[in-house]
């Protein structure tokens, strides 16, 4: 029998050390929208970059900010990278379809404790986004590196089978498959109701935003992250924790997180070295779309070297 899921004992949570962070940046005029999103307000303009935004890492403010824990530590998940992305383009080319492309993520962003800085700066260059912050010594880090842009053929309508012959599982139990395999997640983040595992693909059925999260995100980062937990229930229930290190291409069609009847397919291929992903509304329209998604393995990856914004 599989184990209670850990979400339900307060004790769970292990905090690291406090940093010693000075911030070295200079403090923008932060609006109400931009202070409630995650993108954070715009900075003073640089001759070095086109654009430059203070990026929220307030978990009080972005409860999906702290419910990803891996290894004992609570990162940033790739669905608010995603996500900040996307608000950059929208901040600054209007609404509208997003294409976000060779996006890597080479380390994990671990959050500070409570009532410690944390600083960031995503660095916007043509369509060049990258995503700094400082870790625990000061150094600036990256930690997200994409191209993005504004514009996208009309979403397509697509046809999900119904269901499958495959195993069927409920939120609760893959997340408690994913628990076993190192990955703690939080209400948050937990999109997937109900999932039907196949060989090497899984369908799910998402659930509805609540009206607190369908503001004041474009796409909610529990929403693309549920895309990512939809192709790690492909992989075996005895494996690694794996977590997503970079995709090709991510395509957000259309604010549709509010809906109901979403669903989302995944389907690994090249032997699981890559996955896509598709967010299907009710009526068959995609909401987004993910192809080329690689996984790693959590406890490998790397720190990046110290690097300075430009």
């Amino acid at each position: 029998e599989l184990p209670p899921y850990p979400f339900q004992h307060q004790h769970y949570w292990l905090h690291p050390e406090a940093p010693s962070v000075g911030t070295g940046v200079p403090h923008p005029a932060v609006s109400a929208a931009a202070a409630g999103s995650l993108l954070g307000a715009r900075l003073p303009s640089s001759p070095l970059a086109e654009a430059q935004f203070a990026p929220s890492l307030d978990p009080s403010a972005h409860p999906c900010l702290d419910e990803s824990v891996v290894g004992g530590r609570p990162v940033v998940s790739a669905g608010v990278f995603v996500e900040s992305l996307i608000e950059a383009v929208t901040e600054l080319a209007g609404p509208g379809p997003v294409s976000v492309e060779d996006l890597e993520l080479p380390a994990d962003l671990a959050l500070a404790p409570a009532g410690a800085g944390r600083t960031a700066q995503l660095v916007v260059n043509s369509d060049r986004f990258d995503y700094h912050a400082q870790d625990t010594a000061g150094a600036w880090q990256l930690y997200a590196r994409a191209v993005a842009r504004s514009g996208a053929a009309a979403a397509p309508t697509v046809a999900l089978a119904a269901g499958g012959s495959g195993r069927e599982l409920t939120g609760e139990e893959l997340y408690r498959l994913l628990w076993q395999r190192g990955l703690y997640l939080g209400s948050a983040v937990r999109w997937v109701e109900r999932i039907t595992l196949g060989r090497g693909e899984a369908t799910a059925g998402i659930r509805r935003a609540s009206p607190a999260e369908t503001e004041p995100y474009v796409i909610h980062p529990g929403l693309v992250d549920a895309m990512f937990q939809t192709a790690l229930a492909c992989f075996p229930a005895d494996g690694p924790a794996l977590v997503p290190a970079g995709l090709e291409r991510f395509v957000h069609y259309d604010r549709g997180g509010h809906r109901d009847g979403l669903r989302c397919h995944a389907e690994l291929f090249d032997g699981g070295a890559r996955a896509r992903i598709r967010l299907v509304a009710a009526n068959g329209r995609l909401v987004a779309e993910a192809d080329g998604v690689r996984f790693v393995d959590a406890p490998t990856r790397a720190e990046e070297p110290p690097v300075t914004p430009s």
